[in-house]
């Protein structure tokens, strides 16, 4: 499916916070202030000389400290084995692709088949829904290339719908798909980390699991429940000490195939992401070793925030960012329908 980027700004915030980070707030900003400063031969007791030395020590302190707690983790792919549900298109694709060239051994999870013809990606068809299917397919993944060493908990599935429009059965498949095969595949492949006492589970989220929309309420739900899931294993892994590794990825608008047919409002403050962007950056929380927290695009950060607002800010930051707006045409008729 093409996906449409017509009306896709050029500039947007996450643009210019990239830009001030590698200018203002990089402490090669205050040392070439202070060589321009010097040139036009202002004294160092000059107030605007001792402003940008104070503030080229500031940056440099900031620096040094941020890199020296800067993760030190290693990963050699060729040693691990990825499980990736939802792995046939979209993001997880992307990434099993992407993890197929570091030298990893993927397994895709999925009830399409995959289109990838990378050898070290390996297709089983599934539906994560299912614990039995999850459990043959894990005997059979084990078999093939040993015990998994990493989990990434992709699949998602959507159903735009009213509250009072929305099947018995569609709800059930979201929550089915975005919730319950989480808890399937953690059962399934954690034993093994904990074991080897190393291991990493990514659960790929969404903003929508921190705000919710009108017409999305299965969905938000489902990631919602995603969310707090997650953050009750990295609590769980704490309490036995554990070394595997959690990372929560909560993306804004993707574009995939899913939501192709949902048109972001405010594409200034919550731009559009690729599956190559969220994908790389997946990886990079990997290889640092941790446990994280990814937010994209940059304005997704404040997500969680936005829940402690009073009600009426909540409304007006929903009317004039254009929350709403941007799925109604896909769950409520049109003036001339209702005419």
């Amino acid at each position: 499916m093409t996906y449409d980027h017509t009306g896709n700004p050029e500039i947007n915030i996450d643009l210019i916070v990239r830009i001030l980070k590698t200018s203002v707030f990089h402490y090669s900003f205050g040392v070439v202030a202070i060589v321009i400063l010097k040139a036009f031969e202002l004294p160092w007791q000059h107030p605007w000389t001792r402003f940008f030395l104070y503030y080229t020590a500031f940056l440099l302190a900031v620096h040094g400290l941020s890199y020296a707690l800067r993760p030190r983790g290693r990963v050699d792919w060729r040693e691990q084995v990825v499980v990736i549900t939802g792995g046939a298109g979209g993001l997880g694709n992307c990434l099993a692709e992407a993890l197929a060239m570091r030298g990893a051994d993927v397994a895709v999870l999925d009830v399409t088949p995959s289109t990838s013809h990378l050898g070290q990606i390996r297709h089983y068809v599934c539906d994560i829904g299912d614990p039995e299917q999850i459990k043959a397919a894990a005997e059979q993944i084990r078999a093939a290339l040993g015990a998994p060493t990493m989990l990434v908990n992709n699949a998602g599935v959507v159903h735009p719908n009213l509250i009072t429009n929305a099947t018995v059965d569609e709800v059930r498949h979201t929550f089915e798909v975005n919730t319950l095969a989480h808890f399937w595949t953690v059962r399934e492949f954690l034993p093994a980390m904990l074991q080897a006492d190393r291991g990493h589970v990514v659960t790929v989220a969404s903003l929508l699991g921190c705000v919710g929309v009108g017409g999305l309420t299965a969905y938000c739900s489902s990631k919602g429940a995603a969310v707090l899931f997650h953050e009750s294993l990295q609590h769980e892994l704490d309490l036995l000490a554990s070394k595997v590794r959690t990372v929560l990825v909560c993306p804004g608008h993707l574009t995939t195939a899913m939501f192709a047919m949902l048109k972001t409002a405010n594409q200034f403050l919550l731009p559009l992401l690729t599956p190559t962007e969220v994908a790389q950056r997946i990886i990079e929380a990997i290889e640092d070793d941790v446990s994280v927290n990814v937010y994209m695009p940059w304005g997704c950060q404040f997500g969680h925030l936005y829940t402690s607002l009073p009600s009426s800010l909540k409304s007006f930051i929903r009317k004039h960012g254009g929350v709403d707006a941007s799925v109604r045409g896909l769950v409520c008729p049109s003036d001339e329908d209702r005419q």
